[in-house]
């Protein structure tokens, strides 16, 4: 008797602890940012959102899937110029797992990482290298942000259909060889050295400029005031000429108030005295 009533208290005792560990994992909780996969016996049967779940155990199974924005990086992806130019490029690319697709990333990928490995990387490198091949070295340094907007463009139709949304590419660094970055620097130097020397002889030839219009400036200043000065004289003697013509006696008037009354001590022969005449 006592044999039989252990036995059965140990059968309850074990169901009960195969209803509680049913219970247990019929439970389940997904994170905000997450998409819940469900499977079962290994075959997907929908999609379950953030919060608490249910699930029937040890028949359904779920798969997490992140749905969170993530920035993807790139580095130093070796490409060439249309003018054979090698540079090392780096890139990032943000995008958004669509979350009502996450049941094919989780079919055809597994998850979001293998996802970008085996989707995102290889057409990235490919039209990263295709676009910079289009621009010539200096082209590409000086028209940066129209080169990163091309690499774009290209991803969004390359990306078309797939179960994510791209949301931006940025092109963080383009770097060239050493020997280029010489040659660019030596050239800019150059430039630099060359406008330097035109802008001080276009310096010089205005200081020259403004000393020949300040010389012919005042040459011809000299020139009206001699003018004017000739002309003074003139209209002086003309006056002075019209008044004797005018006052004949003017002449006496003027020899005497000069004269300073002493007579000459010599005479010529036949010679009127002085300020003396007689009719």
């Amino acid at each position: 008797m006592n044999k039989f009533l252990g036995t059965g208290i140990a059968a309850i005792v074990g169901v009960a602890l195969i209803v509680v560990f049913a219970a247990i994992g019929s439970f389940y909780t997904i994170d905000q940012g997450d998409i819940g996969v469900k499977l079962r016996y290994g075959k997907i049967v929908g999609l379950e959102q953030p919060g608490l779940g249910f699930k029937t155990p040890w028949i359904d199974t779920i798969e997490r899937i992140s749905v969170r924005r993530q920035t993807y990086q790139w580095e130093k992806i070796g490409a060439y110029t249309s003018d054979q130019q090698i540079a090392s490029i780096d890139v990032s690319v943000t995008i958004d797992p669509i979350s009502n697709q996450a049941d094919h990333i989780y079919a055809q990928y597994g998850n979001v990482t293998d996802m970008v490995t085996r989707i995102v990387t290889p057409r990235l490198l490919t039209v990263t290298k295709n676009v910079f091949g289009t621009f010539t070295a200096q082209k590409v340094v000086q028209n940066r942000k129209d080169f990163e907007t091309q690499v774009g463009e290209s991803l969004r139709t390359a990306f078309d259909g797939e179960p994510f949304t791209m949301i931006s590419v940025q092109i963080q660094e383009i770097s060239f060889t050493p020997e280029y970055e010489k040659a660019v620097s030596d050239k800019q130097r150059a430039e630099v050295q060359v406008l330097t020397a035109r802008q001080n002889a276009q310096a010089a030839i205005a200081q020259a400029e403004g000393e020949k219009q300040s010389a012919i400036l005042q040459a011809q200043g000299e020139a009206e005031a001699r003018r004017l000065r000739g002309e003074a004289e003139a209209s002086a003697i003309a006056a002075k000429g019209k008044a004797l013509a005018d006052n004949p006696a003017l002449v006496q008037l003027i020899s005497a108030e000069r004269w300073n009354g002493e007579l000459p001590t010599s005479m010529v022969p036949q010679g009127a005295l002085p300020f003396i005449s007689v009719k």
